[in-house]
């Protein structure tokens, strides 16, 4: 079984991380676009998922980043690169923030109509209630006089 540099695997974890930014944004900017509300619950299915990954990415980091700290045995030219992945991975990782901070508006707009629309139907149910004259005859009567 090969054994990868330090070198290999922090270049491998920053790109997968660049991926994974690029799909999440990718599903935010769909949503915000989209602002259904049937389009609520599988953006937030997909996001459990996303969280997982998160979260994954994030332990995989915490020994990566160890293991860079003690100044294991990295190539010259490793060092640049790295930094320039880092640097496009921080940039998107700014970005997926906004995404989320927009996702949240967009939840907020539907829950506000959705509470609106609630009020309205109250309204609406209230006056049906109000306006509906009481039944005088029992249903299911017979006219006898006819």
């Amino acid at each position: 079984m090969p054994t990868f540099s330090l070198h290999h695997r922090v270049t491998d974890f920053l790109g997968r991380q660049i991926a994974w930014s690029e799909g999440v944004l990718a599903e935010l900017d769909a949503f915000c676009h989209a602002g259904d509300a049937a389009d609520v619950e599988a953006h937030l299915a997909q996001q459990e998922v996303r969280a997982r990954e998160s979260n994954e990415l994030a332990r995989e980091y915490a020994g990566l980043a160890s293991e860079w700290a003690r100044g294991a045995d990295v190539p010259p030219g490793a060092r640049e690169e790295i930094a320039r992945l880092s640097s496009v991975s921080e940039e998107l990782l700014g970005r997926v923030q906004a995404g989320y901070a927009r996702a949240e508006t967009v939840v907020a707009a539907l829950r506000d109509r959705n509470r609106e629309a609630q009020a309205d139907l109250r309204r609406g149910r209230r006056s049906v209630t109000i306006y509906t004259p009481p039944n005088l005859e029992p249903p299911g009567f017979l006219d006898t006089d006819a």
